[in-house]
Parts: C-alpha cells; structure tokens; sequence
C-alpha cells in the first residue's frame, strides 16, 4: 500500500514538471569534495541530538534484532567501522554510517535464508541494488528541483504522515513517559533557535529535565 502511493506520488511529480529536467540532469553522478568545517554550534545543535536518535533509533535495536537471530557482533568493531565509514564518506557529501533496525531485521531473518550463513546474499543483493539506484540520483535531484516547492513539501508530507503518526502513537504509549514525549516534541516543532542552537538539542534538553523532575514525583512511585 505504502510502495503504491509512493510510486503514485512520484508519477505526478513527473507529470507535473514534464520532460525538461530529464536533458538537465547528468547520468554519471560525480564525487565533489567538501573540505570539512568545525562550527561548536552545529554540532551541539545538530550533531548532538542526531548521535542520540542515531544509537537509540536504529543502533541499539539493530544489535537487539542481530541478538535474536543468533549473531553475536562486536558492538566496538561495528560502531568503530561505522563512525571510520562515516568519517571517510562526509567528505564528499555522504550522510552518517549505522546499523538499521528494519534493514538488520530483514537480514538477518529466515526470510532472508533458512540457513543462517547464507543470509549474507540478501545483505549484498540489497548493497548492489541500492549502488543501481544510487546512480540515478541526479535525476532524482533534477525532478525535485524542476518541480513547485509547495508541491515537493505536499509530497513528503504525505510521504512522512504514517511514520509521523506511528512514532507519536509510540511515545504515547506509557502513560508516565507522556509528558516528556509531549515537551520535547513541541519545543523541537517549534523551531527555536537560542544562542545559535536548533531546536532538536532543546527539545532533547528539555524532555530530559522534564523526565528527571518527574523522577521525584509521585510519576517515579508509580
């Protein structure tokens, strides 16, 4: 269903701009060196909250659903290859390196291969089809950038609604945790900026100090 109007919303896309932008686009994406740039602000207000959703969103469950499956990594082997991969690649552009929760599921899962030491085929059938599309990302920019922006900001509204619904649903679930996923969540919506920080680290700031005063509450007695 999620595929579908996916699928749907990306042939109006391309209806709606019509063919020039496919002769604006270069079939051979190019690597373009970016010299990196230490700002303190950026990363206390990006890179800080990032590395949090990033261990707790998709790190720590990718060990959990390896656990399951019967593999047993290296947590400093892979974090330290991951964080080496995501050094290597920023220079020319790439975002961060890290496990995936839902990608390790699929993996490492019998549905992958019965057999457990074959499950690697899956991981490396999946590698070179996204290397395939990779290579159509400058079509992809040149789409986005020949069509409307309130168009393109529909589309990945309606394209984030179900994991924008699903990840609200989640932080509601307990009822002592309700106040703190209702905090961070508005002051980070919010957009503020304060001393040249973003939101998102005074959103997670706030959560936090609003979890550790209802720790000595009557919310931590129950």
């Amino acid at each position: 269903m999620g595929g579908a109007g996916g699928h749907g919303r990306g042939i109006g896309v391309a209806l709606s701009v019509g063919t020039d932008w496919v002769t604006a686009a270069s079939s051979a994406p190019a690597l373009v060196f970016v010299v990196p740039a230490f700002d303190p602000f950026v990363i206390v207000s990006l890179g800080l909250p990032l590395f949090i959703v990033t261990m707790a969103g998709q790190n720590v469950p990718g060990f959990v659903v390896l656990s399951t499956f019967g593999y047993q990594p290296s947590p400093r082997a892979i974090l330290v290859g991951s964080g080496l991969a995501t050094a290597a690649g920023s220079v020319f552009g790439a975002h961060g390196i890290n496990l995936a929760a839902i990608t390790a599921a699929l993996m490492a899962s019998p549905e992958a291969h019965p057999d457990r030491s074959k499950r690697w085929i899956a991981t490396a059938s999946s590698g070179a089809a996204y290397f395939v599309l990779g290579l159509g990302a400058g079509y992809a920019g040149a789409l986005v950038a020949a069509s409307p922006p309130i168009l393109i900001t529909a589309v990945a509204g309606l394209a984030l609604l179900g994991a924008l619904v699903t990840s609200i649903t989640g932080a509601l679930e307990e009822e002592r945790h309700r106040l703190v996923a209702v905090a961070t969540f508005l002051v980070t919506a919010w957009g503020i900026s304060v001393l040249g920080i973003g939101s998102a680290f005074w959103g997670l700031l706030l959560g936090g100090a609003v979890m550790l005063w209802l720790g000595w509450g009557p919310y931590r007695r129950a």
